[in-house]
């Protein structure tokens, strides 16, 4: 663990070398499984989240207000816990789909959890941060933070930073 002042110095870096991952491993990389594997999943341990401890991070978490047809519950690929109360959904799709087909599906998730304050969604190379600024429980329609990691900026580097782990308030 590193201190609060040296961790802070070494999020760019860190942040870095992962963008240099996700440009060796784009070409690699098929499907939506594949786009966890390789690009979610290690964004979210460099926010300092434990991907393997499921009190923290929990996988396929149902967030639905009502069963579909076939009797299965929606989930959300990936539910971050504070005190044991989820509070920032995660849901991923492949790399090279466009993220703007599948905001309806994270606002059901979104509107369904009131612990829930943030929501991103992400294809492992952009991401779209949602809040509840409008109207409370009720995720807004259009994100306040859009991220390209290929094109970051300063500002963007320093959002992220506010989604570590020993940083994030859903407040």
């Amino acid at each position: 663990c590193r201190a609060g002042g040296v961790e802070q110095l070494a999020f760019p870096d860190d942040l870095n070398r992962h963008i240099e991952q996700i440009r060796t491993r784009l070409p690699h990389i098929k499907g939506e499984e594949a786009t966890k594997q390789a690009l979610v999943i290690p964004l979210l341990q460099l926010l300092g989240y434990d991907v393997f401890d499921p009190r923290e991070v929990k996988p396929e978490f149902t967030s639905d207000f009502a069963a579909k047809r076939a009797g299965q519950l929606e989930k959300i690929d990936y539910a971050i816990c504070q005190n044991n109360e989820p509070t920032l959904f995660v849901e991923c799709k492949a790399h090279d789909q466009k993220l703007d087909d599948h905001t309806g599906q994270l606002a059901r998730y979104f509107n369904a959890m009131p612990s829930v304050r943030v929501a991103l969604l992400t294809n492992g190379v952009r991401l779209k941060l949602f809040t509840d600024l409008q109207q409370t429980n009720m995720m807004d329609p259009t994100p306040w933070l859009e991220i390209d990691l290929l094109n970051l900026n300063p500002v963007e580097t320093d959002a992220l930073r506010r989604l570590r782990k020993s940083e994030y308030a859903a407040e």
